[in-house]
């Protein structure tokens, strides 16, 4: 059939398009100071990178893992907007 054919033909392709089809989100870098007190604040950099071929067109919810001296949290970050993160950026 039709798909046997374009999929003999065209292997790499699909193979290279089932790979990135959507939105492929890779952190790129992260920033942290060396040391943060319990409780306070304190910036965080992330660097993400879309591999993918298109943008999400949902808001979903952005967490970050905090571990250290045995504990482990996780946060939600509100104001991220992974919309924004367009593919190939």
């Amino acid at each position: 059939d039709w798909a046997d054919r374009y999929l003999r033909e065209n292997g790499d392709f699909v193979r290279w398009m089932t790979n990135r089809i959507g939105y492929w989100f890779f952190p790129v870098s992260v920033t942290v100071p060396s040391s943060v007190r319990a409780g306070a604040t304190f910036d965080l950099g992330l660097a993400i990178e879309n591999r993918g071929v298109a943008p999400t067109y949902r808001q979903y919810a952005f967490k970050v893992r905090l571990r250290g001296q045995g504990l482990v949290r996780d946060y939600e970050v509100p104001s991220v907007d992974n919309r924004a993160w367009l593919d190939g950026q």
